[in-house]
């Protein structure tokens, strides 16, 4: 590795360290992340890199992107720590966001049942490219789809705006129905 690599290498672990710090102590981020203490506490001895999942999982405890975490742009500010990351450090991932098929299967009965409570007839396709766009506004109103609570808590709203546009379309020309 050349001293370049290096330094890019020490820069990228630094940032992880800093990440790691600003977002609490070692326990703490193992909750958020489920990353064992151990292991984190090696990434802020600077003793060891994390994985590219590690490093995602870490960045998005602290509210970061895993672009920004590595290359040094953002400023972490949590419980009362600053931390400016300032160095340019390239890191590729291919992020990979796991979806809860169970909540897919019952968001697609959810919204079949829907649709035919409005009267409406739909190819099961739509009734899938529907579901995925529910789980999708789900995604994006919640911090964490794994937090069961939070997402039984949303479902009704999310259902409720659906099958209200859904009857919108039914009586409201170009809203999305074709009219007979």
């Amino acid at each position: 590795m050349s001293d370049a690599e290096d330094e890019k290498n020490l820069a990228f672990r630094e940032h992880i360290r800093d990440a790691i710090q600003a977002g609490g102590k070692s326990g703490v981020m193992s909750k958020k992340t489920g990353i064992p203490v151990g292991t984190l506490n090696k990434y802020v001895a600077l003793r060891s890199e994390p994985s590219a999942m590690n490093a995602l999982k870490i960045a998005q405890a602290v509210g970061m992107t895993l672009e920004e975490l590595a290359g040094g742009k953002k400023v972490v500010s949590l419980s009362g720590t600053t931390v400016a990351l300032e160095d340019e450090v390239s890191l590729e991932i291919r992020k990979v966001i796991p979806v809860d098929a169970e909540l897919i299967e019952r968001l697609h009965d959810h919204v079949a049942r829907i649709i035919h409570e409005v009267g409406q007839k739909a190819p099961p396709r739509r009734i899938s490219r529907e579901a995925a766009n529910l789980y999708n506004v789900l995604a994006s109103h919640l911090e964490d789809m794994s937090d069961r609570e939070l997402v039984e808590a949303a479902l009704p709203m999310v259902l409720l705006e659906f099958k209200r546009k859904l009857e919108r379309a039914e009586t409201e020309p170009g809203t999305g129905k074709r009219s007979a």
